[in-house]
């Protein structure tokens, strides 16, 4: 073999392999791993870092809004309104306050009145006849009443939600937003984004490529392509310097 040759074949048998390798251990080890989703639990158990689920797409979206009311919170998120961090209704129009009656619980959206129970269910649901729209804010009353906030003024119900009539507003604290405990966020985000990305997917998705974007699959393909090269340029090396 011409000398010149064979060492330009060493030589690229050798940039091959070490451009290969990275992709191929990589390969290696996520080939393992797959191989053993169900003893390693990779498609129960979920990847909740935050810059993962950004990678992905996966955000958590704007801060919640939250209230407290007595021991309980309610909370909204892009139309979602939260009990304790637990959905209470869907499409619901921005959260504006929360206060406790007795052993319910009232919200108020822009647009209606959410009447919830002790435990945090769902009793009924109220647009307030009479009150005008956008409700700014909601406060307690003398005894159980609720009182409103729109446009300027005040008005007054009952936990019923049914009849409301204007009242001074003056004395009447309203609801303030606060920022709600972590268990409330955490319950919130996790709803919001699922309870993360299984294992398995991010496995799959690192094995193929597809983690890194649509050129993705086309490097491993290189990679492996490269690997194959220097496989063939090794055995020619083998062959061509056998005595």
């Amino acid at each position: 073999m011409n000398p010149k040759l064979r060492r330009l074949a060493l030589i690229w048998h050798r940039r091959l392999g070490l451009a290969a390798a990275p992709f191929v251990l990589l390969l290696v080890v996520t080939g393992v791993l797959l191989n053993h989703t169900d003893s390693l639990g990779l498609d129960r158990r979920a990847a909740t870092a935050d810059w993962l689920l950004r990678w992905y797409g996966v955000e958590r979206g704007a801060p919640p809004v939250g209230f407290a009311a007595g021991d309980s919170w309610v909370s909204w998120q892009a139309g979602r309104l939260y009990f304790d961090g637990a959905v209470a209704a869907e499409n619901a129009a921005p959260l504006v306050g929360a206060v406790r009656r007795g052993p319910a619980l009232a919200a108020a959206t822009t647009d209606a009145v959410y009447l919830f129970a002790a435990t945090g269910e769902l009793v009924e649901k109220a647009a307030p006849v009479g009150v005008p729209r956008p409700i700014e804010a909601i406060g307690p009353g003398p005894g159980d009443a609720i009182v409103l906030f729109a446009a300027g003024r005040a008005w007054a119900g009952g936990p019923d939600l049914v009849e409301w009539r204007e009242t001074a507003p003056a004395g009447v604290s309203r609801a303030l937003p606060e920022t709600p405990p972590r268990r409330i966020l955490d319950a919130i985000a996790e709803d919001r984004r699922g309870a993360g990305l299984p294992w398995e997917r991010v496995l799959l998705d690192l094995h193929s490529g597809r983690l890194f974007g649509r050129l993705g699959p086309l490097i491993m393909d290189a990679a492996a392509a490269a690997l194959a090269l220097a496989a063939l340029v090794g055995v020619y090396n083998w062959w061509r310097a056998r005595p």
